[in-house]
């Protein structure tokens, strides 16, 4: 019989090659071939094809059987339906699934990954007890870890934050706030609020129905405005004191009137008791200081002490008091016989001295009655100066020219001095001719 057999040929693709042997065996099968023989070896794998194009979308099938059910969520929550009695909401409630295994009820944390380190850590125990109840963690792509609405707040909401520091990345802070800060507000209900330091666990700060307590320094750097009174404590308050600054940092103390140089005039000039003068806690009478070579020696013997009731007022001396800060001088009338004595500085080291040995002998007596006062700065060794200051209040017999009917005439030598308003001034007097700002007579 004759067979209608397909030539193979070398161009043809591999499709048509395995069609031509296909239908090459169907036309033997067919005519009577012989026996089916034994399967061959598996023979190589052909080359890959050429992909074909994509054909049309096929007509979507039909709808496959419902799966299985997954599973409850009553495994991981329960559920208390809402009382169905008249006058209740009906709301149910659900609480995290307690299996009775342990004693403690359930932890929840929210927002992890379970690619999340935190995922699978079960919480360590810190002194007998976990770190939280609830945790709720939050990815960069959340604006915030817990939002609060209500019907009554409309578009407003409330949120808490936690976040690194945009300027410190190395702070951590929690920020709240509302949406829309108009129209909104905070409160606080409790019969204590109180500010604890994480550091030294200290109450910062107190309020309660009695007031605030600040156990630390306030710095308010605006004005601050008081509707009721005021009261300073610890500051000497009485009646009718007045509040005065008692150093440059504005520490509030109360004087009565007459503790007040401020209410004096500038340049004053008053008679005072030696006792007065002569008391350390009222007026500089010795001091000890060490110059430098280049300098002058500053004395300040006969100056109020800062802090006393006698600040900014000085010794009528006829010496320039000067202002260490911007060098202000100030003019006094010598009242008071003032004559005084300086040794030279002898040291050499680190810069030759300008400050001169100075003898000023006063015997002039001041007929309003000032006291002889003299003030000795005496060198014990290097730039070192001890100075010392003396009142003499004898009383001096003035006798007319007639020897009829004499008369004794006694000038009372008071210490005079004169109200200048700034603390701590000086006087100098080189004794030579230096360039220094200092140096000078006066």
């Amino acid at each position: 019989m004759a067979l209608n057999l397909k030539q193979i040929n070398v161009s043809d693709s591999d499709n048509i090659k395995l069609d031509k042997v296909n239908y090459n065996f169907d036309q033997l099968v067919t005519n009577s071939g012989g026996e089916q023989g034994v399967i061959g070896n598996t023979g190589a794998t052909g080359a890959i094809g050429v992909t074909g194009s994509t054909g049309p979308q096929g007509v979507t099938g039909p709808q496959g059987l419902q799966g299985p059910d997954g599973p409850s969520p009553d495994s991981f929550w329960k559920k208390i339906p809402g009382s169905i009695l008249p006058g209740s909401i009906g709301t149910d409630t659900i609480l995290p699934k307690d299996d009775g295994t342990y004693p403690y009820p359930p932890v929840v944390g929210i927002g992890f990954l379970d690619t999340d380190p935190q995922y699978n850590t079960t919480q360590p125990v810190v002194n007998g007890q976990s770190p939280y109840q609830w945790i709720i963690h939050r990815k960069n792509h959340f604006n915030a870890n817990l939002r609060l609405t209500s019907d009554a707040s409309g578009n407003n909401y409330f949120d808490f934050k936690m976040e690194q520091d945009q300027t410190d990345p190395t702070l951590s802070k929690l920020v709240m706030g509302f949406k829309t800060l108009s129209n909104s507000k905070i409160e606080w209900h409790a019969e204590t609020h109180v500010f604890r330091s994480n550091i030294t666990g200290i109450e910062l700060m107190t309020i309660d129905d009695n007031g605030i307590s600040y156990n630390v320094d306030v710095t308010y750097n605006k004005p601050v405005n008081i509707n009721e009174q005021l009261i300073v404590g610890n500051s000497g308050g009485g009646i009718d004191k007045i509040a005065t600054s008692a150093d440059s940092a504005g520490t509030i103390i109360f004087k009565d009137v007459s503790e007040i140089p401020g209410t004096v005039p500038y340049g004053t000039i008053v008679s005072i008791l030696p006792s007065i003068f002569s008391n350390a806690s009222n007026f500089i009478s010795s001091e000890t200081v060490t110059i430098p070579g280049n300098t002058a020696l500053e004395i300040r013997v006969g100056g109020g002490a800062t802090g006393s009731e006698y600040e900014g007022w000085y010794l009528c001396n006829g010496k320039t008091w000067r202002n260490p800060v911007g060098y202000a001088l100030h003019m006094s009338p010598d009242l008071n016989s003032f004559a005084y004595s300086i040794d030279a500085n002898t040291s050499t080291s680190p810069t030759l001295p300008i400050q001169d040995n100075v003898e000023v002998i006063n015997q002039e007596i001041t007929l309003i009655g000032g006291a002889d006062i003299h003030t000795d700065a005496d060198h014990t060794g290097g730039g070192a100066y001890n100075i010392t200051a003396s009142v003499s209040t004898s009383s001096v017999p003035l006798y007319p020219t007639s020897s009829t009917n004499p008369i004794t005439y006694v000038i009372k030598q008071l210490p005079q001095i004169i109200y200048l308003r700034e603390p701590d001034m000086y006087w100098v007097d080189s004794g030579g001719t230096g360039s220094n700002f200092n140096s000078g007579n006066n």
